[in-house]
């Protein structure tokens, strides 16, 4: 089946999560458009938490979004890209992947603000591992981190998605593996119980296909020692984690 088959659709609101506003949206867009004629196609690109809530509420069909701690009652997800947690310093600040996050010094960390659903899942795991990186800055935009790293300000922990979002500053950061016990997120496609399945599933294989190119090929020619951690994701695989 393909994107060919929603010409019966009359209908679709669609939600994709912010970091896919450079290149996956667009394309996802377009393709939607060419299909879903006559329809009335609506698009909201926002954070993964507000994405959820707008699905819950069904004032959305579908989300793209990362996957959250607990899944609310009566949500499908159909997982699509595993995207690998990262190490971000300004270039040139480490000789080559750090032992520890005592490699920084007093370089401050710089956080991703917990109302994000990427600032909580980072925070999480560090309190896991019971690590305390001194650092009091905490933002909302991916961009804005990078460019304070580019500008020798700090280090962060991103993701692969997140850096290849910060186009812009991929001559001034460096990436590194993290220097303990790694850890990923999960993109996936949400809908509702009572939403059409066939529908869900055209749209998840067709961001499939556009990730590929745009996330999975970009994100091992930049950052080659991802391997497998970043890839694509065909089934449900929470076991993977």
């Amino acid at each position: 089946m393909s994107l060919n088959d929603l010409r019966s659709v009359r209908s679709l609101r669609l939600g994709i999560i912010d970091d896919f506003d450079g290149e996956v949206t667009p394309q996802l867009t377009v393709a939607l458009a060419n299909v879903l004629d006559p329809t009335e196609l609506a698009l909201m690109t926002a954070p993964s938490l507000r994405i959820l809530e707008e699905v819950v509420a069904q004032r959305m069909d579908i989300g793209v979004a990362a996957r959250p701690f607990d899944l609310p009652d009566g949500v499908i997800e159909t997982p699509l890209l595993r995207d690998p947690f990262v190490l971000v310093v300004p270039r040139g600040f480490l000789p080559g992947p750090p032992a520890s996050i005592d490699a920084m010094g007093r370089l401050p960390f710089l956080r991703y603000e917990k109302s994000q659903l990427l600032g909580r899942q980072i925070a999480a795991h560090l309190a896991r591992l019971r690590l305390a990186p001194e650092g009091r800055i905490e933002l909302d935009s991916n961009q804005a981190i990078f460019g304070l790293i580019a500008s020798r300000a700090g280090w962060t922990i991103s993701t692969s998605v997140g850096f290849l979002r910060a186009r812009r500053f991929h001559d001034q950061v460096d990436v590194h593996p993290l220097p303990f016990a790694g850890f990923s997120r999960t993109i996936s496609l949400f809908h509702r119980q009572d939403w059409i399945p066939e529908i869900a599933a055209i749209i998840a294989e067709s961001l499939r296909n556009i990730l590929r190119a745009q996330v999975i090929e970009p994100g091992h020619m930049a950052l080659s020692w991802t391997g497998n951690l970043l890839r694509i994701l065909p089934d449900y695989d929470r076991a993977l984690e």
